[in-house]
């Protein structure tokens, strides 16, 4: 049996709920296009100090070379002469979307995992933290002007901007948070389903 079509009236109300969040995505977006022009252009990259350089790249490249071997990468064989690559949480082994880059990511002429996959992944992160913070200041009550404030500063100040140029898998973990106290408030309030209509806008 077929579900009934949906009216036009709802299906209006569903598009007039989303755009809000759609609009803080697309202003997110531009204001990185802005503050990351140089990474985006190619001029300057996340990669070349901190922990970026000395543990974020060589482990996702450590990853990618096992995918590519096909072996899973339960161990590292370039630090301290040898540790557990799964037993390091910070290797990110079982983070999916690092997990996909290290696999599905384009590789340099030499076979090394492409550091420009990697930049993708940190710029994408950049807009999952403010989109996340929106929402949950959303959820909190607060005004679509409150709400784009909060996700710009949570996303371009502070420590999270920080930890971008770093130490990257902290800044993957930190992009994360908002969204989940958002879906936790979402759910201690009896809304605990968290697709469908929008789920945290109104």
């Amino acid at each position: 049996m077929e579900a009934p079509a949906t009216s036009p009236e709802r299906r209006a109300r569903r598009i007039r709920g989303w755009l809000p969040g759609l609009s803080c995505l697309l202003l997110l977006a531009l204001v990185l296009a802005l503050v990351q022009k140089g990474v985006l252009r190619g001029e300057r990259s996340f990669f070349t100090h901190g922990d970026n350089l000395h543990q974020s790249y060589p482990w996702a490249a450590s990853v990618a070379r096992s995918l590519e071997q096909g072996s899973f990468p339960l161990w590292d064989p370039w630090t301290q002469c040898g540790t557990s690559q799964v037993g390091e949480v910070q290797t990110g082994v079982f983070y999916p979307p690092g997990l996909l880059t290290a696999w599905l990511g384009p590789r340099t002429a030499w076979g090394a995992l492409d550091v420009r996959s990697l930049e993708l992944l940190v710029l994408l992160h950049y807009l999952l933290g403010g989109l996340g913070m929106f929402l949950l200041l959303r959820g909190l009550g607060m005004s679509w002007a409150a709400g784009v404030l909060g996700a710009l500063v949570f996303a371009f100040a502070g420590s999270f901007a920080t930890k971008a140029n770093g130490q990257s898998n902290l800044f993957f973990a930190y992009a994360w948070v908002p969204l989940g106290l958002a879906a936790g408030l979402r759910a201690m309030r009896g809304r605990g389903r968290v697709y469908g209509d929008p789920w945290l806008y109104g």
